[in-house]
C-alpha cells in the first residue's frame, strides 16, 4: 500500500471513529440525572427553553391506572340460545327416558322450572379472580347495562335450586328428572374477555401522562433553592421533551454539533501526543486502530448501558484499558489513553462528576500496581486495588455529598465488584489482541524466555559457544534495561534469539571453535559472506518458527549497518590498491530503532570483545567498554533509536559494573606457614 493511501485510510479511520462517537451522544445534557430532592440547586436559574408538559411521575401514573382497573366492571354477554337449548336437550332425554302416561306433565312442569331459572340469568360458575366485582356489564344484543353481581345467579347455585324445586314436586320419576335436569344445565352469562380488554383498554387511554404545563421564559428552580419532588419531575419532563422532539429541532443539532467538536478535541489530542511522544504508533496503521479501538469499544458500551435501567455503567470495566496498553508499552501511554477513554464516557453517561473521579482514580491505581500481569498473583492484586479504590472513592464522595452513612448505597459495592471480576477479562484479551493488531505481550515473551524452548535447545547443542554468548548478552541486556526503565524482559529474549542464525555454520564463529579456524583456509569475503549470513539465516529461521516480529527485529539490528572489521581489515591489508566494495564486508542492517535492541546491540559487542581478552585488567576492561560505546555513537548505528545520552551513560556504567563481576580478579590468599614450620 502506497503511503499516500495509507494516509488516506487512517484519516478515514479518524474520521469515522469521531461520526461514530458524536453519534451516541444524547442530544442534550439531561438536567435530572445530576440531581435528587433534597439538594440545593447550585447552578444559575433554569429558565424553560420552550413551552413543554410536565409528565406525571411512573408512581403516579402506575397508581391511576390502578385505579382505573379497580374501578372497571367486568363484560358479560348473555346468549339467548342456552335456554331453548338447555330444554329441547331436557325434553329429547326425558322423552327417552319417562314412560309416556306421566310425559305430558313433566315436560309442562320442567318447561315452567327452566324459564323460572332462567329468568334472572345464570353466570357462569369460573372466570379470572381478578375480575370479582359487585357489579357487572351485562351485553344484551347491541345495548350493555351495569348489573349488580348478586342480582343473577350462578351456575352452581342454580342447579341446587333445581334441585330443591324437583325434590319437593309432585311429579312422578323425581330421580331421573334431577339426573336429566342437572346434567343439561349451563351458564347462559359468560365473560367477555376481549370486550372487557378492549374496553379497559379505551378508559387506560384515557389517563393523561401529563400533570400540567411549562411556558416559555418561565422559571423552573433559582439559584440556592431546594430541588423538591414536583421540580424534580419537572426537570426529568424537560429531559423526556428534548429526548422526542429535540433529535429534529435546531436545539438538537446545535448540542450535537457540540458533541462534535468535542470529540474532535479529545480524539485530536490524542492523536497529537501518539505523533509527538510515540511516532511508531502514529505511523504503523495496526497500532493506531489499537489505540482508536479502545475508545469506540468504552463508548459504545457506555451507551449500551445507559439505555438500561436494570445495570449502571459502574460495571464497566474501564480499568482492562490502562492495563492491556501498559502491557504493550508504557505507564505514560495507559494513563493517558484511559483519560480520553474516560473523558468520552462522561459525556454519555449521566453518572456526573463522581463517575469521572472514581474512573480516572481506579485507572491511575491500576497503573501504578499491574506490574507482571503474566504473573496470576500480582494481576489478582491489582484488580484487588481497583476494587478498593472504587469502594473507598464512593464512600468519600457519599460523605461529602449527605454527611451521613445510611446514604451510601450498598448496591453500588455489588457493582464495583462485579467491575472488578470483568476486569480479569484482561488477561484472555491479551494474547487475543497481540494477535489481532501484531504485538508480542508480556505472557509470550515468558514462554520465549523458556531455555525449553525448541530453537534455543538446538541452540544450545549445536552451538554451545554461541549460546552462553547469548546468555550473558541477556543478563548484560537486562540490567541495563531495568537501568533505564526499559522493557527488561524483551531485552532478555531479543538476546537470547539474536544469534539463532550461528546455528547454520557454527564453527566459523570463533565461541563455537575447537582447533584449527576454518576462516584460515577461506578469502576474506568467502568469511565476511558466512559471518554476514548468520543474521539473514537468524531471520528466516525465526520466521519459520513464528517468533514475534519484535523478537525478529533484535536479530535483524544487533549488527545493524556496522561492518565485519577484521576481515575488511585483512582485505585491505592484502589488496591496498583493489577498489573495495564495503557492502561485501557490511551487515544488512537496518539499524537499531528502540532503546531495546540499542541495548542489546552495545551489550553484544561488549560482550564478544571481551570473551576475546584473556584475564583483562579492569582499566583495561573499562577502556574496551568505552571504545565500543564511543565506536557506535560515532558511526551512527544509534541514531535512529530512541535511546537518550543519560540512558546511554547508564547502560555504559551498568556494563562496567557486570563486567567487572564476571572478571574480577581472584583474591590472593595469604600463604599458610604452619606446616613448614
Amino acid at each position: 500500500m502506497s503511503q499516500n493511501l495509507m494516509l488516506v485510510v487512517k484519516y478515514f479511520l479518524v474520521a469515522a471513529v469521531i461520526i461514530f462517537i458524536s453519534f451516541l451522544f444524547p442530544k442534550h445534557k439531561p438536567y435530572s440525572s445530576d440531581h435528587f430532592a433534597g439538594e440545593i440547586w447550585k447552578d444559575e436559574a433554569l429558565i424553560a427553553p420552550f413551552d413543554f408538559p410536565i409528565r406525571k411521575s411512573t408512581q403516579v401514573l402506575d397508581e391511576e391506572r390502578n385505579q382505573v382497573e379497580a374501578e372497571f366492571y367486568p363484560i358479560f354477554k348473555e346468549d339467548t340460545s342456552v335456554v331453548n337449548r338447555v330444554f329441547n336437550e331436557i325434553e329429547g332425554d326425558i322423552r327417552t327416558h319417562i314412560e309416556q302416561d306421566t310425559l305430558d306433565a313433566i315436560l309442562n312442569w320442567t318447561n315452567k322450572l327452566i324459564n323460572d331459572l332462567y329468568s334472572k340469568g345464570i353466570l357462569e360458575e369460573a372466570y379470572p379472580e381478578k375480575w370479582e366485582r359487585d357489579h357487572l356489564q351485562l351485553r344484551k344484543g347491541n345495548a350493555i347495562e351495569l348489573v349488580k353481581t348478586n342480582s343473577v345467579s350462578r351456575l352452581s347455585k342454580s342447579k341446587q335450586e333445581a334441585s330443591t324445586k324437583i325434590m319437593n314436586s309432585v311429579i312422578s320419576n323425581k330421580s331421573a328428572v334431577l339426573t336429566l335436569v342437572l346434567s343439561n344445565m349451563e351458564a347462559n352469562i359468560v365473560f367477555d374477555q376481549d370486550l372487557t380488554e378492549k374496553f379497559l383498554a379505551e378508559e387506560l387511554e384515557k389517563i393523561s401522562p401529563n400533570a400540567g404545563m411549562v411556558s416559555k421564559g418561565q422559571k423552573m428552580i433559582g439559584k440556592g433553592e431546594v430541588v423538591t419532588e414536583s421540580v424534580l419531575q419537572t426537570l426529568v419532563s424537560l429531559d423526556k421533551y428534548y429526548q422526542d422532539h429535540a433529535g429534529s429541532s435546531r436545539e438538537g443539532w446545535t448540542s450535537f454539533a457540540g458533541y462534535l467538536a468535542l470529540t474532535i478535541m479529545l480524539v485530536g489530542v490524542l492523536l497529537l501526543y501518539l505523533q509527538l511522544h510515540f511516532q511508531q504508533i502514529f505511523k504503523r496503521f495496526s497500532s493506531l486502530a489499537f489505540m482508536l479501538f479502545w475508545t469506540v469499544l468504552y463508548s459504545y458500551l457506555v451507551f449500551a448501558v445507559e439505555q438500561t435501567d436494570s445495570i449502571s455503567t459502574y460495571m464497566i470495566p474501564f480499568c482492562i484499558v490502562p492495563i492491556v496498553i501498559k502491557n504493550f508499552y508504557n505507564d505514560s501511554l495507559a494513563l493517558y489513553v484511559h483519560l480520553v477513554v474516560v473523558l468520552i464516557a462522561s459525556f454519555l453517561s449521566n453518572l456526573g462528576y463522581e463517575f469521572t473521579f472514581l474512573q480516572l482514580l481506579a485507572g491511575i491505581v491500576a497503573v501504578l500496581t499491574s506490574k507482571e500481569t503474566r504473573l496470576w498473583f500480582k494481576f489478582f492484586q491489582t484488580i484487588f486495588f481497583i476494587i478498593l479504590t472504587y469502594a473507598i472513592g464512593y464512600m468519600g464522595l457519599s460523605l461529602v455529598e449527605g454527611g451521613e452513612l445510611e446514604l451510601i448505597e450498598p448496591k453500588m459495592y455489588l457493582w464495583f465488584l462485579l467491575n472488578g471480576v470483568l476486569t480479569l477479562l484482561a488477561y484472555p484479551m491479551i494474547p487475543l489482541l497481540e494477535r489481532i493488531f501484531g504485538y508480542t505481550s508480556s505472557i509470550t515473551l515468558a514462554e520465549l524466555n523458556d531455555l525449553n524452548h525448541p530453537l534455543l535447545k538446538d541452540l544450545s547443542v549445536k552451538a554451545p559457544g554461541t549460546f552462553q554468548h547469548s546468555l550473558q548478552v541477556g543478563n548484560l541486556s537486562e540490567a541495563a534495561a531495568e537501568a533505564i526503565n526499559a522493557n527488561s524482559l524483551l531485552v532478555k529474549v531479543g538476546s537470547l534469539y539474536h544469534d539463532i542464525g550461528k546455528m547454520n555454520a557454527p564453527q566459523f564463529f570463533i565461541e563455537n571453535q575447537v582447533g584449527k579456524n576454518p576462516h584460515e583456509e577461506l578469502e576474506e569475503k568467502a568469511s565476511a559472506e558466512i559471518i554476514i549470513k548468520h543474521v539473514t539465516e537468524g531471520t528466516k529461521m525465526a520466521t519459520r518458527h513464528r517468533l514475534p516480529k519484535v523478537v525478529i527485529d533484535f536479530i535483524k539490528t544487533h549488527h545493524g549497518t556496522t561492518r565485519v572489521e577484521y576481515f575488511y581489515r585483512t582485505f585491505k591489508e592484502k589488496h591496498p590498491d583493489a577498489l573495495i566494495d564495503e557492502a561485501a564486508f557490511t551487515y544488512p542492517g537496518p539499524k537499531p530503532e528502540t532503546r531495546e535492541q540499542a541495548i542489546v546491540m552495545l551489550a553484544d559487542s561488549i560482550e564478544a570483545a571481551s570473551r576475546a581478552m584473556a584475564n583483562p585488567a579492569i582499566e583495561v576492561l573499562e577502556e574496551l567498554i568505552d571504545t565500543i560505546c564511543r565506536s557506535k555513537i560515532a558511526s551512527g548505528q544509534l541514531s535512529n533509536s530512541d535511546l537518550t545520552f543519560a540512558e546511554f551513560e547508564k547502560c555504559k556504567q551498568v556494563f562496567k559494573q557486570m563486567m567487572r563481576s564476571i572478571y574480577h580478579a581472584r583474591i590472593e590468599y595469604p600463604e599458610d606457614k604452619s606446616e613448614e614450620e
